[in-house]
């Protein structure tokens, strides 16, 4: 099978330029440098629907740039307002967990000398295990002054530390758009707004987010 190019001319279209497959006409463009773009690339592999797909997509982003840069301000507008709620709601958690704590003191006599894992767990709801791992990482982590998120999960990938957090830090499935990627070394929500809380550590504030999580003790 032969794709040539054929001139012609037509009352309803006017001058144009068709892409035939032997003698079946399967596209036409109105210039010939369009069509010949067209079917260097059908030669070389691609099928007119992929072309022809990859054309509309570069126009619709060339039409649209403008309202695409929009949308994804205001997805980032809102993610920091999301973020602000966040910490928020952590605080509302621990005034309220603090007030539990003091009333069950106060009715079931609690060892006022607990231990700081025990003051972890009640605080922000959790198991033994990750109070004690979280206890330990925001008091090995206070000293080095990271000021971002993403530095704090660089150094524990960097260093190999997921045998020491293998419960509260590990992989991460994040969401941007169509893609998917996993980001190692990362934490759970819960867990990575409480560090942020903790440690003052500043999110990267992009539109992707965080949809699965797997701890290292689960690899």
């Amino acid at each position: 099978m032969e794709i040539i190019i054929r001139r012609n001319l037509s009352n309803k279209i006017g001058t144009h330029y068709g892409i035939y497959l032997d003698d079946f006409l399967i596209h036409y463009e109105f210039s010939r440098t369009a069509s010949e773009k067209i079917v260097s690339k059908i030669t070389s592999g691609m099928s007119l629907y992929e072309v022809l797909y990859e054309q509309i997509s570069k126009e619709y982003i060339r039409q649209n740039s403008r309202e695409v840069a929009q949308l994804q301000a205001q997805i980032i507008s809102q993610r920091n307002h999301i973020d602000k709620l966040e910490k928020t709601v952590v605080k509302l958690e621990a005034t309220i967990e603090s007030k539990d704590l003091l009333c069950k003191g106060s009715s079931n006599s609690l060892d006022l000398n607990e231990s700081e894992d025990e003051r972890f767990k009640y605080k922000y709801s959790m198991s033994s295990t990750e109070a004690n791992e979280l206890k330990r990482l925001l008091k090995n982590m206070e000293a080095l002054g990271f000021t971002k998120s993403s530095d704090l999960s660089k150094y524990i990938t960097d260093n190999k530390l997921g045998e020491q957090y293998p419960n509260i830090s590990g992989i991460v499935l994040m969401q941007d758009g169509g893609e998917e990627w996993d980001f190692e070394g990362g934490f759970p929500r819960k867990i990575y707004r409480i560090i942020c809380e903790e440690l003052n550590l500043q999110s990267n504030h992009t539109s992707a987010q965080a949809i699965g999580f797997k701890p290292f003790n689960d690899i």
